[in-house]
């Protein structure tokens, strides 16, 4: 039967289900069903809900408690405030199979069913099924360690990303992030459950080489139903029952850290405008800046408003004389015929260093260019050491012009 209202009322009211299998709507709106399948149904001032941890055996009911009362309580909690017809009426059968005196458990609840649906036996066994099953499941703590994983993996100096891990697998938790943030939306508090993968941003403090990523874990595992239920009374008719919802939330942390590096290893590809100069005449190189494949880092480092740093060059020319071709380093004691400097702060750079003409009297057969990063300076970046240098061979060219692949190679016209 259903109701044409469930408005609260000082007397129970029938609301969903089917046949004799249905629920009341209590004094305070909430949805009942009946445990005292021999008494007559709550026609009189129905009284006001009292949580119990047992139920008491009158006729035909017999004692609840302890595991089924946590199980009837799990059955009343999920699925009891229905407005479904089959689901109510299954509930109602579900209350019986733990109640019942006389014929409880599944067996007894299905017969019952058979007897009590007004035709609708089928739609009601199979919700009933589903309530049974589920309650089997979820009736009890989740079985598990209580454990969760969180690995930090950085793929370069400021990207990388979480993966977690956690036993049981219904656990839910969230992450506070310490030295990053999470890359799509910038939060340092992110949800997460088991399998989840969580892409991060490095945030370093400008002016340090090292920094500290941490991801604290916060969790809980849904604990198993308590062993109670709320009760209401109308006095020498059927008593109602309907589930607490209360569970017992099982807590558990969890932590991982690891120590990132925004050290980088910038290189030049410098290439000298002119094949020959004219006495007298100024010695232009072109260098674009780069990355070296060898480095740790596949990024240029950026400070925290987003601007690269800049790295400063000593550009020196020093003089090749016959044979010299494709020198690895600058003979001990050549004295450099000029100097400059220049900068870039992203990779494709590209940066101009000029010479004034060397002395009259000093006409090299060739010509060769040396730079070395001096420093890194951005607002307060200032570890020059995080700026790694090698001195390489440069391979010739077919045009006998040799570019310089790395910082501190010799190249010439």
């Amino acid at each position: 039967m259903t109701a044409d209202s469930i408005a609260p009322s000082p007397r129970a009211a029938t609301a969903y289900g089917w046949g004799q299998l249905v629920n009341y709507v209590t004094p305070d709106g909430s949805l009942a069903y009946c445990i005292d399948v021999q008494a007559d149904w709550p026609s009189g001032a129905t009284g006001g809900g009292t949580l119990v941890g047992g139920i008491r055996a009158t006729a035909g009911t017999r004692d609840v408690g302890g595991t089924d009362l946590a199980m009837l309580n799990a059955g009343l909690s999920q699925f009891g405030q229905t407005t479904d017809n089959d689901t109510a009426a299954a509930v109602a059968a579900f209350v019986y199979a733990f109640t019942s005196q006389n014929h409880p458990g599944y067996d007894g609840a299905i017969h019952y069913i058979s007897l009590k649906a007004d035709g609708h036996g089928a739609a009601v066994t199979a919700a009933f099924n589903n309530i049974w099953a589920w309650v089997g499941d979820n009736w009890a703590a989740a079985a598990g360690s209580n454990t969760a994983t969180t690995a930090i993996t950085m793929t370069d100096s400021t990207t990388g990303y979480i993966d977690v891990t956690v036993d049981p697998a219904v656990a839910a938790g969230t992450l506070t992030l310490t030295g990053a943030h999470e890359t799509s939306t910038g939060a340092t508090s992110v949800v997460v459950g088991n399998g989840s993968r969580i892409d991060i941003t490095g945030d370093p403090v400008d002016g340090v080489a090292d920094y500290d990523i941490r991801a604290d874990g916060s969790w809980t595992t849904p604990g198993g139903y308590a062993s109670e239920a709320w009760m209401y009374e109308t006095p020498g008719q059927q008593r109602l029952a309907r589930g607490s919802e209360n569970r017992s939330p099982i807590p558990f942390t969890s932590e991982a850290s690891t120590t990132a590096s925004t050290i980088f290893q910038p290189i030049v590809t410098s290439e000298m405008q002119q094949s020959l100069v004219p006495v007298g005449g100024t010695i232009v190189d072109h260098a674009t800046c780069d990355l070296s494949p060898d480095g740790t880092s596949t990024t240029w480092r950026r400070n925290r408003e987003g601007e690269g740093v800049e790295v400063i060059w000593d550009v020196a020319i020093y003089a090749k004389l016959p044979g010299e071709d494709s020198l690895p380093e600058v003979p001990e004691g050549r004295t450099a015929l000029g100097t400059a400097t220049a900068s870039c702060d992203e990779v494709g750079d590209v940066m101009e260093a000029s010479f004034p003409p060397p002395r009259r009297g000093r006409r090299p057969d060739h010509r060769g260019l040396v730079a070395r990063p001096r420093q890194a300076v951005r607002h307060d970046q200032v570890r020059p050491a995080g700026i790694l240098a090698r001195r390489v061979r440069a391979a010739r060219r077919d045009d006998g012009r040799p570019p310089c692949h790395d910082e501190g190679c010799a190249v010439g016209d």
